[in-house]
């Protein structure tokens, strides 16, 4: 009994991680090598290094990427919005061209215009705050640092004691026509 309630509490957490891949169309997609040729410079980072953009892993596809994430500040915290989805391969829903909506949250807004992490705060060497499962609107606990050593930045789901890491990494900044963060100081007031 008890090993089966681990299992759903796992499954709970990926999918509160993964919460915007779920819009994802079962096709190819990035692998790890071609996600590499996008990502960013090496450069050094600290562990509370967290802004920025990052590859979000696909949790149907190892070393397969679904999306890009932006990590922002929005007004005394750190929040993360989905900023582009790849479909068929290719990134075609954008935050300047949205085309999925989430499903469980009110009103529905778009998936690349969610911010699905919220109010990371600095704790010790960590971030910690909320990541939202779009299909559910449920919220869950969320560890973000960036581990130097890998160079990757690390997102832990938790519910209860138990959690799950994910290792995102660093990508390039988007091109303005599909991105442009200056729009986020508009909603980050």
């Amino acid at each position: 009994m008890r090993g089966r309630i681990s299992k759903i509490y796992s499954a709970i957490l990926a999918a509160a991680l993964a919460a915007a891949c779920l819009y994802i169309a079962k096709s190819p997609v990035p692998t790890q090598s071609q996600a590499a040729e996008q990502s960013a410079p090496e450069r050094p980072r600290a562990q509370t290094d967290i802004l920025g953009y990052f590859f979000v892993p696909d949790p149907d596809l190892p070393n397969a990427s679904c999306g890009i994430a932006y990590f922002y500040k929005k007004n005394a915290a750190i929040a993360a919005r989905m900023v582009a989805v790849y479909h068929n391969g290719k990134i075609d829903d954008t935050a300047n061209n949205p085309l999925e909506r989430t499903k469980g949250v009110p009103n529905n807004p778009f998936v690349c215009k969610f911010d699905f992490i919220n109010n990371l705060v600095l704790q010790g060497d960590k971030y910690i705050g909320k990541v939202t499962d779009p299909d559910t609107n449920r919220t869950y606990r969320c560890r973000v640092w960036f581990d130097t050593k890998l160079q990757k930045l690390v997102v832990r789901g938790e519910l209860l004691f138990f959690g799950l890491n994910q290792y995102w990494t660093p990508s390039k900044p988007l091109p303005r026509d599909m991105f442009d963060p200056e729009s986020l100081k508009q909603t980050a007031e």
